[in-house]
């Protein structure tokens, strides 16, 4: 009990990271104010002087189909996936996004060990990566240490505001300890910014209100080309069922109490 209290306490930094990441460019402004009064001071003139624009951080969406390698992972054809990633890091030993995308193959083959030694090496040679953090997170998350995961998704958004992946991470550690609201928003962030990960597409459209869930996942398994034809099946036949079994989202149903005083006012 006092480690999940210690977790969750741990996990509200996020919002005050976010919060003050997102003042920055406030800073920056006064930054840049106290700088022009510092010219003109020096120029001996009280002459006003247009001060310099505040920096903001903007963040490019990603909208990059997946590649071979992110397909087959996505597909869950895990050994493939892994060669795939390593031919593009043959080619080019700085691709992160296939470096990260490797230690995901690793894990889902339960090759977990390897993926610890290379996230470890790969932050020992970049600590500043906000994908190698990323990267460990999810080595520790798979590891079964949600607690120091949560860290490094957290150092990784530090890193890089535009770290989708880090705010996946993070979503998922959140839904573990039942901060769905808090998971809802980081999964909403994380496809802001990447809306073509699978991973992150799967998780914003299980978010969505029932109605236009159901038909995003029908869409999805029609059409989607990152999902086996075995999975597609068993999507299609679930579809099926719950259009069968409700037919709106679930509502709270009135207390007894409340339907008492309804009745009681009438």
């Amino acid at each position: 009990m006092a480690r999940a209290r210690l977790l969750l306490a741990e996990m509200c930094v996020v919002c005050f990271v976010l919060a003050g990441l997102a003042a920055s460019g406030v800073v920056a402004h006064a930054q840049a104010q106290s700088a022009t009064a510092a010219q003109a001071a020096a120029a001996g003139t009280n002459t006003p002087v247009t001060p310099a624009a505040p920096v903001r951080k903007t963040c490019s969406v990603n909208s990059f189909a997946p590649n071979p390698a992110e397909t087959a992972l996505n597909k869950g054809d895990f050994s493939p996936a892994e060669s795939l990633f390593r031919a593009l890091l043959a080619k080019n030993a700085g691709n992160e996004d296939a470096h990260e995308g490797l230690m995901r193959a690793l894990i889902a083959q339960d090759k977990v060990d390897d993926a610890a030694r290379d996230a470890e090496a790969w932050i020992a040679a970049a600590p500043g990566s906000s994908m190698a953090l990323t990267a460990l997170g999810e080595v520790r998350l798979r590891q079964g240490v949600p607690r120091e995961a949560f860290l490094q998704f957290k150092n990784a958004v530090q890193a890089h505001l535009c770290n989708a992946r880090a705010y996946y991470g993070i979503a998922e550690i959140d839904g573990l300890a039942g901060m769905y609201a808090s998971s809802k928003r980081m999964i909403g962030q994380a496809y802001k910014l990447h809306p073509t990960d699978d991973d992150i597409n799967s998780a914003w459209i299980a978010t969505l209100p029932r109605k236009e869930r159901l038909a995003k996942w029908a869409d999805y398994a029609e059409h989607s080309d990152q999902i086996s034809e075995e999975n597609r099946a068993k999507l299609k036949t679930s579809l099926e069922k719950q259009s069968l079994s409700h037919a709106s989202d679930c509502r709270m149903a009135p207390t007894s109490r409340a339907r008492q005083r309804f009745r009681w006012s009438r």
